[in-house]
């Protein structure tokens, strides 16, 4: 865990993150099908907007540990101030085998839809049903321009 922290460091000191577009709060989560799981899961993300928007931050995960993820978002449909977007990337879970079978080691791929309107952001993450059929987070995002 202590080297995935380092490696999200590094990249956020990286002239390549030098200006990130936004930055937002995650919140909560709601859990689909399961009981049992935390749902404030409070996070903290950057994000570099451009033909794919990439994010990368930390969070509380639903078993209360820290958990890091990488992802990028490409718009599916824009309107004003909002955006329906598909997203799909990695994140770290200590405890990623009682998560689900489908990982690499302790890194569990996202692939789900983000909702964004004005300043409030959706993310609908659809899994295996084991244990969770899906999960549902709400978050704020700021401009950092």
């Amino acid at each position: 865990m202590k080297a995935t922290f380092a490696l999200l460091a590094a990249l956020a000191a990286s002239p390549a993150a030098a200006d990130p577009d936004a930055v937002s709060v995650l919140l909560g989560a709601h859990h689909l099908g399961a009981d049992g799981f935390e749902e404030f899961v409070p996070g903290v993300f950057l994000t570099w907007r451009g033909t794919v928007d990439v994010s990368v931050g930390a969070y509380r995960n639903s078993y209360a540990e820290p958990s890091v993820s990488l992802t990028g978002a490409v718009d599916l449909y824009e309107w004003q101030n909002g955006a329906a977007q598909v997203f799909g990337g990695l994140a770290y879970y200590e405890n990623a085998d009682i998560i689900t079978d489908f990982r690499a080691g302790d890194f569990v791929p996202l692939l789900g839809l983000q909702l964004r309107q004005g300043p409030v952001f959706s993310q609908i993450i659809p899994l295996d049903g084991s244990p969770v059929d899906g999960i549902i987070t709400v978050g704020l995002t700021f401009p950092l321009d």
